[in-house]
C-alpha cells in the first residue's frame, strides 16, 4: 500500500535547517541538519543513484552534531521503501529517548519528483544560506550549506 509523501526543508538560520518528512498515514519526522555536516552532497548522490537504479539499497546519513538520522531506501521495481530513523547516537549505536523509526512505501517517480522539487524550492527561498561551492574564509567555512543547484537540476 502506497502512502502520500512530502518533504520540506525549512528555517535556514544560524547554520541550521530543518528537514520535515511527512507521511500522511504515519505522521512526520523532524531532522535538524547543520552546515558543518551539510547533507546535500550525499542527498544529490542518493537521488542520482535512485534514478540510475545503481544499487538496490541506499542510505543517507545526516549528522546532527551529536545524534544521527538515517534515511534508508530500498528500490523494489518502481517503488521506494523508505525507512527513516532519527536520534541515533552514532558512536555507541544506541537510541536516544527520542528515537523514532518509520517505514513506508512510495511510488518511485513521485518520490523523486517531490525530493527534487522541495530542494529546488528551498534553494530559491534561501539563497542567502546556500553556496554552490565551498567557501573558505580565515581557515573556516562560512555558515552556509553547500548545494550544487546545477547538479540537482540535471537529476
Amino acid at each position: 500500500m502506497r502512502s502520500k509523501f512530502n518533504i520540506e526543508f525549512k528555517s535556514c538560520q544560524y547554520g541550521w535547517m530543518r528537514i520535515i518528512l511527512t507521511n500522511f498515514r504515519k505522521g512526520f519526522m523532524l531532522i535538524d541538519a547543520s552546515y558543518v555536516y551539510s547533507p546535500f552532497w550525499d542527498y544529490l548522490e542518493l537521488l542520482e543513484n535512485i534514478k540510475k537504479n545503481k544499487r538496490k539499497t541506499l542510505t543517507l546519513e545526516i549528522d546532527q552534531e551529536g545524534i544521527t538520522a538515517y534515511l534508508t531506501i530500498k528500490i523494489v521495481n518502481n517503488r521506494i521503501v523508505l525507512t527513516t530513523e532519527t536520534d541515533v547516537d552514532k558512536d555507541s549505536h544506541r537510541f536516544s529517548k527520542h528515537y523514532r523509526k518509520i517505514t513506508t512505501v512510495y511510488n518511485k517517480k513521485v518520490f523523486m519528483k517531490r525530493m527534487k522539487n522541495s530542494l529546488l524550492k528551498f534553494s530559491v527561498k534561501n539563497k542567502k544560506c546556500i553556496n554552490d561551492r565551498l567557501i573558505f574564509k580565515d581557515d573556516d567555512v562560512e555558515m552556509d550549506f553547500y548545494l550544487n543547484v546545477k547538479r540537482l537540476k540535471r537529476i
